[in-house]
């Protein structure tokens, strides 16, 4: 062939090629690349800030995870809309930038310390010390799939709009008043006669024919359904078993515990008030008059109209340079000397100290090997996995890929959506229950899953190798279980009839306790029942408090528990006297002064709504979730 021609071909045949590729692009949603559009289109819109298709992704995809591990796997995509799952999402997206444009818009500055202050504090973040882990931080942000930068960028966000919404909500009280009603309503008692009818009493009831059973049986058929149970091949690598195996040094213990021995030193705090002065003069004055044994709170009122400022608990280093030597060198109950700092010259009392402690090597060295045996471990499983992955991927099946790593196979014959075998055990063994089931579900018949990562760092991977679909248990199977239910059903309608003759009775103007007894029953005075009661008088019925709270006095009620009915007469009414409990009082007017501010600020982002332009790209919306479906 002659090069020319040749040349000519090859153009052709490439030309084609892109072609199809970017037809392929189209077909499968790339397209809005070519068009401005893609991974950074808006999806939705709050004034001058924009969540991009990937954020809206990532957000869906957390709430869509945690749905299913409350509803199941098989949750779908009509389900998500008939709960209004996308919507609500969306809103609570939008309620949210609402605050944070509008932070932005006020110019609300959150410094690097209070961010990294507020990242250091969080319980998740601490080692075994209680202290900040960068380890266990790091840890954190490669198991949630986000960079550090990202997620700094969020606490910086939820601070902004947690200061925008104090001084939104700020001095809203609920008043006294209020309380005191309510509380009265709350905690309001009332007495009544009781007579119960248990159903165990009930034993004169004759022995159904199976016509009966089966009439029963086929009329109740969810009662005796099996659940779906898959059959399942697992192959799973865990950091704690790969940490058995692991040998760590004395010399390696001994070098953790110098690098972090910051982790196992717990800082002298010192719990300190305050007094701020404008000019050294003032306070040289304030501190003679403290020394002569006047009273801080005396001198803070004369000096500043207010109390003394309470700092709280706080670490040298929690203190201004100009302020740490001050309040740290004098002894409890002390008042210091002047110190100057960039707010003025403050004055300080002590009122606690709280010695600082170092742990001992000894102490931790448990806890160390354990801890850097894991960090190897996961190091180790995070090799293992990409070895693991690359022997599937090059075409090995999930034995042979185990055997050559030498990993063991484990071979379940039956396990549910809830991670029980068919005699309703829990399966031993097995990566948390709400991660591995998901994917056993979603997972077609003889099929294999991608390489999973699991909450511990660990993976796994498991192939379907058949399914038991729900079903109806045979009739022969259940049948004392039909027969239970059949009998406790007729006791319980039995138990309801005996209560509700002598309920009418008593309705008609006879005597509760006369009745009850020629009933065969005994009867007796309940103590004061309260709203709340979850078990009233001991009855095991909670259906009673409500039946109670919803009669007039002398009258009567029937509810049927799970193992008695009981009948009552509402014979006495308690009210509640908010005067002799002041402080339950006062506690309750905070937590609805709690509630009223949610209000208001729940309104605060009504107007925001108004103030700020937002719109929502659907089209893009329904391209995030068609991925998922």
């Amino acid at each position: 062939m002659p090069a020319k021609f040749q040349k000519k071909l090859t153009k052709i045949l490439v030309s084609i090629l892109f072609g199809l590729l970017i037809l392929s692009f189209a077909v499968w949603g790339i397209g809005d690349i070519f068009r401005g559009e893609g991974l950074n289109a808006t999806v939705v819109r709050v004034g001058e800030q924009k969540i991009d298709y990937v954020e809206v992704q990532n957000i869906l995809q957390q709430r869509m995870s945690n749905l299913r591990q409350q509803l199941g796997s098989d949750i779908t995509l009509e389900d998500l809309r008939s709960l209004g799952f996308v919507d609500r999402t969306i809103q609570q997206v939008i309620a949210r930038s609402l605050f944070e444009e509008k932070a932005r818009q006020m110019g609300l500055a959150v410094t690097r310390e209070q961010v990294a202050g507020e990242i250091q504090n969080q319980p998740a973040f601490q080692g075994p010390t209680g202290r900040f882990d960068p380890n266990q931080f790091r840890f954190f942000l490669r198991t949630s799939g986000i960079t550090e930068q990202r997620f700094v960028g969020e606490i910086t966000s939820d601070l902004q709009r947690e200061r925008l919404i104090r001084a939104v909500s700020s001095g809203v009280a609920a008043p006294t008043e209020l309380a005191k009603r309510i509380y009265a309503f709350r905690n309001e008692t009332r007495v009544a006669r009781i007579a119960e009818v248990p159903f165990e009493s009930l034993d004169d009831i004759p022995q159904p024919d199976d016509a009966t059973l089966v009439k029963y049986y086929e009329d109740n058929p969810t009662l005796y359904e099996a659940p779906e149970y898959r059959a399942v091949t697992l192959v799973q690598l865990r950091p704690e078993r790969l940490a058995e195996e692991i040998a760590i040094s004395e010399e390696e213990l001994r070098e953790a515990f110098d690098s972090r021995r910051e982790e196992f030193e717990t800082p002298e705090r010192r719990h300190v008030r305050q007094i701020v002065f404008e000019n050294e003069s003032a306070a040289q004055d304030a501190t003679a008059r403290l020394r002569e044994g006047v009273s801080f709170e005396t001198v803070a009122q004369e000096a500043t109209g207010s109390e003394p400022v309470d700092l709280g608990l706080l670490t040298r280093g929690d203190l201004p340079d100009g302020l740490q030597e001050a309040a740290f060198s004098i002894g409890e109950g002390e008042i210091s000397d002047p110190a100057q700092s960039d707010f003025g010259w403050h004055v300080m009392q002590i009122t606690e100290i709280q010695p600082g402690e170092t742990v001992s090597f000894e102490a931790v060295r448990d806890d160390l090997r354990e801890d850097l045996a894991l960090r190897e471990a996961v190091d180790d499983a995070v090799s293992i996995a990409n070895q693991l992955d690359d022997e599937l991927a090059a075409g090995a099946t999930m034995e042979e890929a185990a055997a050559s790593l030498g990993l063991r196979v484990k071979k379940i014959p039956a396990i549910s959506r809830n991670g029980n075998a068919p005699s309703g055990e829990a399966v031993e063994g097995l990566p948390p229950v709400a991660e591995i089931a998901p994917v056993i579900f979603d997972t077609p018949s003889g099929e294999q899953s991608l390489l999973q990562e699991t909450s511990d760092g660990g993976y796994f991977v498991l192939r379907v190798d058949g399914v038991q679909p729900p079903d109806v248990r045979p009739f022969d199977k259940v049948r004392d279980q039909v027969l239970n239910d059949w009998l406790a059903d007729q006791r319980s309608e039995r138990a309801r009839q005996r209560a509700e003759i002598i309920a009418q009775a008593v309705r008609n103007g006879q005597d509760f306790e006369k009745t009850a007894e020629e009933a065969g029953l005994d009867s007796r005075l309940s103590e004061p029942i309260g709203r709340q009661d979850a078990d009233p008088a001991g009855t095991g019925t909670a259906q009673l408090t409500g039946a109670l709270f919803g009669l007039e006095k002398n009258e009567v009620a029937t509810v049927v528990g799970a193992d008695r009915a009981v009948v009552a007469q509402l014979v006495d009414i308690q009210p509640a006297d908010p005067a002799r409990a002041p402080d339950e009082v006062t506690a309750l007017q905070g937590q609805l002064s709690q509630a009223m501010m949610s209000d208001l600020v729940a309104q605060y982002g009504e107007a925001l709504r108004n103030q700020f332009t937002v719109s929502v790209n659907r089209r893009l919306l329904d391209e995030i979730l068609a991925t998922y479906y």
